[in-house]
């Protein structure tokens, strides 16, 4: 038979866990979602909040293939809002580019990139760039410096993808060159030397 005391105890640990439950939800509900457009307010999609990384530098992880099958299975879209499927770019010798409008370094290697999407298109070589970013402000900076490969948006979303695809930290800009039968030859997360990726394109 419980006793009275005992009973006094349960109710002030009841009253406890409701009101540390209570304050929690309140705090969460006051906690802004992370914005892909303000790498202040969400410090893993900044590349200065993890560790220091080179230009070029290879990422920690090698992809599996079950996460490259997770990026082809990507449906995005297009800075115009209209559906893009990354599904077309399977058995395509393909670059990927993971970037964002506020990524200095991912802004200043781009013009760089599309010369050399240019260059290697005639050798059936893809570019694709993902924006983790929103659209509105991917499509102002495109008619600015526009680029001569395919531009893709997942926001927010494609923070998931990096992990997945090894990139733990968040790191922007994060680059995967892909061969045709999907497998992963080279990762450079920071800004890629262009002659190490012209080299990876030609061996």
């Amino acid at each position: 038979m419980t006793s009275r005391r005992g009973l006094i105890a349960a109710a002030l640990v009841a009253v406890t866990a409701g009101a540390g439950l209570s304050l929690w939800r309140q705090r969460a509900a006051e906690t802004p979602p992370a914005d892909p457009a303000n790498p202040a307010a969400n410090p893993a999609a900044n590349p200065g909040s993890g560790p220091a990384t080179g230009p070029g530098s290879p990422a920690a992880t090698a992809p599996t293939s079950a996460a490259i099958e997770q990026l082809f299975a990507m449906s995005l879209t297009d800075p115009a809002g209209q559906p893009l499927s990354l599904s077309q770019f399977r058995n395509k010798r393909l670059v990927v580019n993971f970037w964002a409008t506020w990524c200095p370094p991912c802004v200043e290697e781009m013009p760089e990139l599309s010369d050399m999407a240019e260059e290697f298109a005639p050798k059936d070589v893809q570019f694709v760039g993902i924006a983790i970013d929103q659209a509105a402000n991917v499509d102002k900076f495109l008619q600015k410096v526009p680029v001569q490969y395919t531009i893709a948006v997942a926001g927010s979303a494609g923070l998931g993808i990096l992990s997945v695809l090894g990139n733990l930290q968040g790191g922007l800009p994060y680059t995967l060159v892909l061969d045709a039968d999907g497998s992963v030859r080279e990762r450079f997360l920071g800004k890629v030397e262009m002659d190490a990726l012209r080299q990876v394109l030609t061996s």
